[in-house]
């Protein structure tokens, strides 16, 4: 049996964070594949795909979790 990965682990959505240096959102599938992130700190923010050697839990246990998108850019 394959071991389950981290991204496997998450709940579905949208997830926010919004701090003094860092405002993003993740977009969560709950796969390995289709996960996305947008910065929406710089100009003209786009959703790009997730690496997730770039996120940890620590991370996640940042944000707040959304079942919609909680911004203004079509996914």
């Amino acid at each position: 049996m394959a071991k389950q990965k981290y991204c496997e682990t998450l709940q579905p959505g949208f997830y926010l964070i919004e701090e003094t240096f860092s405002y993003r959102c993740y977009y969560i599938t709950g796969m390995t594949k289709g996960n996305k992130w947008i910065n929406l700190e710089v100009p003209n923010p786009q959703w790009t795909g997730l690496m997730w050697n770039c996120i940890t839990a620590d991370d996640i246990a940042l944000c707040t979790l959304h079942s919609t998108n909680p911004t203004n850019f079509v996914l």
